[in-house]
């Protein structure tokens, strides 16, 4: 038999088993899947990518383009439906080409089904499955650089073309997939020893670059006044800084090497409670048993060390979904642990073998039997409806409600923008001036509120939550969820009037502890706003408690201490902000100002500094 008819007739067999991981997954992912938006991003996202507008800094392109072609074909559910669907259709993907690329490693195919399989039931990877979200693309594209740079065995310098194109595509997507992209590389150059000829590294350069051309849609769409535009991305410069996430640069930790390698190895902690004991102890295990194979293993640990080094280096609150792409790399040192298990076992008992084969099925199907579906589905949802009947019942019908980027805001986005509700929303530093009638960007919240009193009139104007500190005359009363510049159509009512199902249901996701956490605050703003102090402070307490002591939220908390006269508290809350984010700008700024309350100038200088 020809070498030919031994990689097809394989390619063909290995076809067969990924199509069986692709329609397992699938199978999980729909029957858990989620009806409509999730707390965080993914309102705004879908709203970004139903009105082909601005995503968050990096933007994401890519996401939104397919993510838009797949919603407008899908014609099954709610437009949040389809997109959360588009996220289990890409993980599904990805767990089925994670197959091919251990069967590439030479791991037996049974093998391969069960660690594939045990990946995408693992709960972190379900999480970004089953909700609108760019980090199942982000997992998708790592696996396809893993399994393209395996291909060049195969087929040489032409698979490095493909590399190249899809590694454009990548970086077009998500900046931090560059570490998928060094990773990539390393199996071809180290593996295999293939390296490219100097033409073809330049005709691989060009194909970078087209791939990259999909961040022209930021420039070209922002000039065209969608709806979402996140600053002016219109100009090369404010391009340039939202692919590079400058509005995010204050999250960068300052260099300490004692801290910073402190934090690296705290991320291998996060993967033994995050990814579980089974998955990294069998991650370990490939390392060891190909301890003196270390070209068969270097991408995969290259890959472990750039995200390792990327949390130590940079401080978000939803780092797991960032660092998803290492669950990638640690599922392929797993496999190759188990394959050289399993190898070993075979050569003494067939038996012994097809008994620890049969283990990492059960592995799987423990993963499947402990997943609980997130008790959040409907969270979000109801949070921007009761924002949006707190508005509708406060000025009348249209009322336009004006936020400076609360987390709830962008679940509100989708009511808006998606569902059409007569709602005119205006989230400052997101939304295109011309939202609000302004030909020029506002400065400030404050002047967003005056441009839109004067072109729509005060009666029509709310504002939505947490961050109006000085920016409404004293004493505005308190509708619900928002605020308002004039007095109020009707009696306005608790927050807690409005049914809001899944709040403080879900503690594993860190967007549902904080729009908890938020919903928290409504109500103790509302109570402290009518000299109900006990009862505001019982729900600040929660808030922080349940936000598990998020820096934002304990800068947000503080501000209703302050308005109590309880400075101490205020100060005891954001010296934990400061302590949770060293770098929170927000935080060192509020502290400072407590500072100065308390006469301590010299302590309220250095913060400001």
């Amino acid at each position: 038999m020809k070498r030919t008819d031994y990689i097809t007739r394989g390619s063909s067999r290995n076809l067969i088993f990924a199509m069986l991981v692709f329609a397992l997954s699938l199978a999980l992912y729909i029957v858990t899947l989620p009806a409509t938006i999730l707390p965080g991003d993914a309102g705004e996202l879908i709203a970004a990518s139903h009105t082909l507008s601005i995503a968050h800094p990096p933007g994401n392109p890519l996401y939104l383009m397919l993510g838009k072609v797949f919603a407008s074909v899908a014609a099954w559910g709610s437009v949040a439906y389809r997109y959360n669907l588009f996220s289990a259709l890409t993980a599904a993907a990805t767990a089925a080409v994670f197959f091919l690329a251990l069967a590439e490693l030479g791991v037996r195919r049974l093998v391969g089904l069960g660690i594939a399989l045990a990946l995408a039931s693992h709960e972190s990877f379900w999480m970004n499955a089953v909700t609108a979200e760019v980090y199942a693309l982000n997992a998708l594209f790592t696996v396809l650089l893993i399994y393209v740079a395996l291909l060049t065995r195969r087929y040489g310098e032409k698979a490095f073309l493909l590399l190249a194109y899809i590694g454009g595509l990548a970086l077009s997507h998500h900046l931090t997939l560059a570490y998928s992209l060094i990773a990539a590389l390393a199996f071809p150059v180290l593996l295999f020893r293939v390296t490219p000829r100097s033409k073809t590294t330049a005709l691989c350069l060009f194909l970078l670059l087209v791939g990259l051309t999909t961040w022209l849609y930021i420039p070209i769409r922002a000039s065209l006044s969608p709806p979402l535009t996140w600053g002016e991305t219109d100009t090369p410069g404010g391009f340039l800084s939202h692919i590079l996430g400058n509005r995010y640069a204050w999250r960068l930790k300052t260099f300490d090497f004692v801290q910073r390698t402190g934090d690296f190895l705290r991320f291998f902690q996060l993967a033994l409670t995050g990814f579980g004991i089974p998955l990294l102890g069998l991650a370990i295990l490939g390392v060891v048993t190909h301890a003196r194979r270390l070209c068969l293993i270097a991408g995969a640990l290259v890959l472990v060390v750039c995200f390792a080094l990327h949390y130590a280096a940079y401080n978000i609150p939803d780092i797991e979904g960032h660092i998803l792409p290492a669950v990638i790399a640690l599922g392929v040192l797993a496999g190759l642990g188990v394959e050289a298990i399993v190898t070993g076992a075979g050569r003494r008992s067939r038996l012994i073998s097809q008994v620890i084969t049969a283990a990492i099925f059960v592995m799987a199907v423990i993963n499947v039997l402990t997943l609980s579906p997130r008790k959040d589905e409907w969270f979000a949802y109801d949070f921007a409806e009761a924002i949006a009947r707190s508005a509708e019942s406060a000025c009348g019908p249209g009322p336009v409600v004006i936020t400076a980027g609360d987390l709830a805001g962008l679940s509100l986005a989708y009511l808006a923008y998606v569902e059409e509700r007569d709602i005119t929303l205006y989230m400052q530093g997101i939304s295109h001036p011309s939202v609000i009638g302004s030909a020029v960007r506002p400065r400030s919240l404050g002047e967003a509120i005056a441009i839109a009193s004067r072109n729509f009139g005060e009666s029509r104007i709310c504002v939505l939550g947490l961050a109006e500190a000085g920016v409404l005359p004293a004493g505005s009363p308190i509708c619900g969820m928002v605020s308002l510049l004039g007095p109020a159509r009707q009696e306005c009512p608790s927050p807690s009037t409005y049914s809001v199902r899944g709040v403080g249901e879900d503690t594993r996701d860190f967007f549902s502890r904080a729009l908890s956490a938020e919903y928290y605050l409504h109500l103790a703003r509302w109570h402290i706003a009518r000299n109900e102090f006990a009862q505001g402070s019982d729900y600040l307490a929660q808030a922080v408690d349940f936000s598990q002591g998020d820096a934002q939220t304990c800068v947000d908390a503080s501000r209703y201490y302050v308005e109590m006269d309880r400075l101490e508290d205020a100060e005891q809350l954001l010296l934990k902000a400061v302590a949770a984010e060293p770098t929170h700008f927000f935080a060192h700024f509020a502290l400072a100002n407590i500072h100065q309350l308390r006469g301590r100038i010299e302590d309220a200088m250095a913060e400001y500094r």
